[in-house]
């Protein structure tokens, strides 16, 4: 995939994000989100390492995508705590059923540019 394809795939991504939520996304927020979908019922502490962020910056981010936030501000609801169910007082962090749909959603609108490349035509 050439530059011009991937930025126009990504750029159909972002768009379907910025209508299923209503807003955009500060780029943290949007590199969390892409963790927890690639590494289901993960750990702040570990998506923070992977992502070579702070973990009350990851604490943070993660909030904002859940239905809680520390700026009193809704949040998304794609994301949620659960119990580990080997160790009872740390918590996970997994998509939703909106957060599972929304991902889904942006893959689909980035294949779409790919797959146009491919049939040797781009909008």
């Amino acid at each position: 995939m050439g530059h011009l394809t991937f930025a126009l795939s990504m750029q159909r991504a972002l768009t379907e994000l910025r209508e299923t939520t209503g807003s955009d996304f500060p780029s943290q927020q949007l590199a969390v989100l892409f963790d927890i979908a690639a590494h289901p019922e993960t750990s702040i502490g570990d998506c923070a390492k992977r992502l070579g962020m702070t973990t009350s910056s990851t604490s943070r981010a993660v909030a904002a995508l859940a239905n809680w936030s520390w700026t009193k501000k809704e949040g998304y609801g794609l994301v949620e705590k659960v119990e580990d169910m080997y160790e009872s007082r740390r918590k996970l962090v997994r998509l939703t059923q909106q957060g599972n749909r929304l991902v889904n959603k942006m893959q689909e609108k980035f294949e779409e540019v790919s797959n146009a490349k491919t049939r040797g035509k781009t909008d």
